[in-house]
């Protein structure tokens, strides 16, 4: 089984990367798809305490290996919609501090103190600078995407004013409002 961070062969039935000890998990066809579409896209960056993936509707940032253990603890992978990403945060790498990709979504609690906090914040990777091109490049392909017509259309914001609209008239009740809000945010 060849590592997917670090490249190493290993055994066929190893659990953890010789190498890196970044742990291997069973595929499932679902998630051999997820991966055929980050190779077709060939957006992919790898970072300090964690990668990101772009889809074609996600961007999932992975926590794999034993830095990315020692930087944010047993946090897994998170999917984050593009569609509900409202900010993203990029503070390109200097000589003595390295850079990070920050997102911010509707119903997101990401850190705001800089980069400290940011080290610690579930939505944040960093990066050296040798690394910064690559972060570089899915941000700006998902400002392309969130900007294409199809992710214009509708914002979740006014998804939810129509939706208090119809609760405030008395035509959905307050449970029904809220099932469709988390719906909306993606909670």
């Amino acid at each position: 089984m060849k590592c997917y961070d670090c490249g190493q062969e290993n055994l066929p039935d190893a659990k953890f990367c010789s190498k890196c000890g970044n742990a291997f998990y069973q595929q499932t066809p679902a998630s051999q798809d997820r991966k055929q579409q980050v190779v077709n896209s060939g957006m992919q960056a790898k970072g300090l305490n964690g990668s990101l993936l772009l889809f074609q509707d996600s961007v999932r940032i992975e926590r794999k290996g034993i830095r990315a253990f020692m930087l944010m603890g047993a946090k897994g992978d998170k999917d984050i919609q593009i569609s509900s990403i409202s900010a993203i945060q990029f503070k390109k790498a200097g000589s003595f501090l390295n850079g990070y990709i920050q997102f911010s979504f509707f119903g997101g609690a990401e850190t705001k103190a800089g980069i400290m906090d940011a080290t610690r914040d579930e939505n944040t990777v960093m990066f050296t600078s040798n690394q910064q091109p690559e972060f570089e490049a899915i941000k700006f392909e998902i400002e392309r995407r969130k900007n294409a017509p199809s992710h214009r259309t509708s914002s979740g914001v006014d998804d939810l004013e129509k939706l208090a609209g119809l609760r405030d008239k008395g035509i959905i009740t307050q449970a029904e409002f809220e099932a469709k809000k988390k719906q909306i945010l993606g909670l």
